[in-house]
Parts: structure tokens; sequence; C-alpha cells
């Protein structure tokens, strides 16, 4: 019951992040985007979407795979469960695949936990629409500037120092803006960061790992 209520809870303030955003009430005066119009065209699209979300976004990006039956969805190479709410259900009967989405919820114990899943307004432009992903890295090239955070293989190189590369080692968890040129393929990274470990379901924390009790 307590999952349920979080869920519903944090559906409305998801949706009120992504409206925040179509409305693009953060950089003036300027029309919401089309259907025709490239979905998040820019870096500062999802970076506001981001810090609307206080921490919850978990992906941005085409709608690869989907799974009614048993409740979840690809983007990025990863596997999504879709946590038993009245928005997921519509979200899953609307839902197409090479449409743009965004979810939310909670990475625990290396499973993504989506409390909501949202389909946005605008065209998946590949190589063009930004995509985000949060998530564990699972291994590093130093030497090929690769990163990889569980099938998604992040490309640093178009932007990144060494420095930057080696600063990440596997077990880290990182937040990566960029774009897919191919469908499924290598993301070529933008901006990349560290973040802290996720709450485990129930906690109310956002800042609490798994068990542990610990934030790093």
């Amino acid at each position: 019951m307590k999952i349920e209520v979080q869920v519903k809870r944090f559906a409305t303030a998801a949706a009120a992040a992504i409206v925040f955003i179509g409305a693009n009430s953060a950089y003036g005066a300027r029309s919401p985007v089309g259907l025709n119009a490239t979905a998040v065209a820019s870096t500062a699209d999802i970076a506001a979407i981001e810090r609307a979300a206080n921490g919850r976004l978990l992906a941005i990006g085409r709608l690869d795979h989907l799974s009614r039956s048993n409740p979840s969805v690809s983007v990025l190479g990863q596997r999504f469960v879709l946590l038993a709410s009245p928005g997921n259900t519509r979200f899953l009967e609307d839902a197409q695949i090479g449409r743009p989405v965004a979810l939310f919820g909670e990475l625990s114990a290396g499973k993504y936990f989506v409390e909501a899943a949202l389909s946005l307004d605008g065209q998946y432009v590949q190589g063009v629409s930004r995509v985000y992903l949060r998530g564990s890295v699972s291994s590093v090239d130093r030497k090929l500037g690769l990163i990889s955070v569980g099938a998604a293989v992040l490309d640093t190189t178009s932007f990144a120092s060494r420095f930057v590369v080696d600063r990440f080692n596997s077990g880290a968890n990182a937040a990566v803006i960029g774009t897919q040129p191919a469908i499924k393929g290598t993301i070529l990274v933008e901006t990349i960061r560290k973040v802290s470990v996720d709450a485990s379901l129930g906690t109310g924390r956002t800042d609490a790992s798994v068990g542990t009790g610990r934030t790093d």
C-alpha cells in the first residue's frame, strides 16, 4: 500500500515535470513541442526535466521494446519494470515502438523500477534527439574511451578528456546525456557525471542504499 501511494504521488510529479518542459517555461515564451517536431532536441531540455523530477529520472530515449503481459519496456538497452499504477497501465496501452519516452523511478540492486512512464511530444530523431540514462557502470575501456552501463555502450571520445574517463570505475553510478545515431547503437556522450545511490523501494528517502544504510 505504501509503495502504491508513492507511485501515485510521483506519477503526478513526473507529469508536471514533462508539462513544465513541454511549455518551455524554463526558457521564456516559446510554443510547446509539436507532434512533428524533434523530441528533446537539446541537452538543456533533459537537464530541466532532470531537475524538475528531483533525481527520479531514469531514462529518456527511444522505446525499443515493450511487454504488456509482463509490464516492462526496453530503452537504451536496459530493461525497465513498470510498477502497477493507472498511469503506467495507460502508458502501456498507448505506447508505440519508436516513440520517445521518459521513465521515472528507482534503480535498486541493479534493477530499474518505473513509477511513472510517459510518452513525449515530438518525433524521436536518431542522432538528433538527446537521450538520458542513469545507471551503474559495468565496464570501462580507458584506451578506447568507452564506458558500459548495462547493455549501453557510451563513447566519451567526442568530448571528454582522459581524466573524465579515468574518474569512472566498475560499480560507479553515472548519469549521461548524449545522442544515439543508430538504433540500439553506441551513445555519443555530451555530459556525464557521477550520481549517488538510489533509494530502495518504500524507504521514502532519495539518498538511501538498499539494506546498508549508507549513501555511497
